[in-house]
């Protein structure tokens, strides 16, 4: 009979070696009380935890906190025993692997990629025996092999009202006894900004040939990392795989990247440059670039055309040469051919007092004056170096941003703007025919 070793520390040790069918599979267990730190399960073997186990940061190997399971068949499952539980699970303090649950208690099972924490949360089964083993995998369901049952699980079958699954990752789903009918299933959520709106995500399941809706409703708390969604295992029909999917059409990119830095050196002039990459690009049109000085009000300041259909890494950049004096906040308004969009997460760069006086430009004029930060606008009105005045605005925040000076005749104009905060500035300017 073979031995296999713990590889951490553990407290309140308990060895045993037997026998035991897993999905009709003879394996070697390892018996504990608790345990913390690293281990790794081998393939065809499985370590009980019957007490609590403590995902600290602890031992000597090469990964802290993970207890790694072997993902291909035979692969290797950490087991909580009827009363077990498990605490301090994050990203770094995780399942890398197979994580399987005895008993009617509600439970979270910590799984993930070795790097990220995706949970799975249960509530109390029917039966004292039920058992459930769950593990998640990154990446495409049509593409990634599931091991439990040697196939992919296409994300283009799908069963009404689902449009589309999510290609962020899935989890292996394995009843192996007991009754799930009823069972309340809540799932943490990776970055899905740029997959869905939160109201349209909604818990899919697959049920051998496609996946199906689980959700009656919408009830995810969120699109971002973190956020979390709810269904319900079905009556009929048995579910070998969870995911996350969409009652809309996809979102038009998968958006790798986003940033933003300053560029200019020298006697170059300040300017924020902002660069982002997709991975793939589905009936894309284009990217607004809206900056906004506060987080409420936004501004699109520039365009960029999409490459439009893509599977492959793309790159883009705009420069915004006209930043504002202080913190500004951009984000990419990422628009489909259909109108369908989504935002990007906002990024930051400051700038200390700009170079010159920018509030209008360009300076000298020929038909337009363009009033940076046009949104923050009260009113604005230019005048003749008579006084008379030849152009007034109210309310030019909801207006295109600008101030046509095709009218007027060639000369110096006096440009006053009162901003919504309260302050007021002048600024003279030529008008060039």
């Amino acid at each position: 009979m073979k031995i296999y070793k713990k590889s951490s520390t553990a407290s309140s040790r308990l060895w045993v070696c037997s026998l035991f069918p897993l999905l009709g599979l003879s394996l070697f267990t390892n018996a504990q009380q608790a345990s913390q730190g690293n281990t790794t399960v081998f393939g065809g073997a499985e370590i009980t935890v019957f007490g609590a186990h403590n995902f600290v940061t602890g031992g000597g190997g090469a990964q802290p906190g993970i207890v790694k399971t072997i993902r291909t068949s035979p692969f290797g499952v950490l087991k909580f025993g009827a009363a077990a539980t498990q605490t301090a699970a994050n990203d770094a303090n995780h399942v890398d692997g197979y994580v399987s649950k005895i008993g009617n208690s509600a439970f979270t099972f910590p799984t993930g990629s070795g790097t990220d924490l995706r949970t799975l949360s249960i509530s109390a089964p029917s039966t004292p025996t039920a058992q459930v083993t769950v593990a998640w995998f990154k990446g495409n369901p049509g593409t990634v092999s599931d091991p439990s049952d040697a196939e992919t699980h296409s994300v283009t079958s799908l069963d009404g009202p689902l449009i589309s699954v999510s290609q962020a990752g899935f989890w292996d789903w394995i009843p192996v006894t007991g009754s799930f009918s009823g069972l309340t299933v809540t799932a943490s959520i990776p970055d899905l900004t740029t997959f869905a709106t939160a109201a349209n995500l909604r818990l899919a399941g697959w049920d051998g040939t496609q996946w199906i809706n689980l959700s009656s409703a919408a009830n995810a708390t969120g699109n971002t990392e973190g956020s979390t969604i709810t269904g319900t295992i079905p009556a009929t029909g048995t579910i070998s795989a969870l995911a996350i999917g969409s009652i809309t059409t996809p979102l038009p990119v998968t958006l790798v990247s986003f940033n933003a830095q300053k560029s200019g050196v020298g006697s170059e002039a300040a300017a924020a440059l902002l660069y982002w990459t997709t991975s793939t690009e589905t009936n894309s049109d284009h990217f607004d670039i809206e900056r906004s000085e506060n987080g409420r009000n936004w501004a699109n300041i520039g365009k960029v055309i999409s490459n439009g259909e893509s599977t492959k890494i793309l790159s883009y950049s705009f420069k915004d040469i006209q930043p504002i004096s202080g913190e500004n906040l951009y984000r990419l308004r990422m628009v489909d051919k259909d109108g369908t969009f989504a935002y990007s997460r906002i990024q930051s760069v400051t700038f200390d007092g700009t170079n010159s006086d920018m509030s209008v430009y360009p300076n000298p004029s020929v038909d337009k004056l363009f009033i940076r930060d046009y949104s923050t606008v009260k009113d604005i009105s230019v005048s003749n170096l008579n006084g008379i005045s030849v152009y007034k605005s109210l309310s030019f925040a909801s207006g295109n941003g600008f101030v046509d000076l095709a009218s007027l005749s060639q000369g110096i104009y006096v440009v006053k703007i009162t901003r919504i905060n309260g302050t007021l500035s002048t600024h003279k300017i030529v008008v060039r025919k």
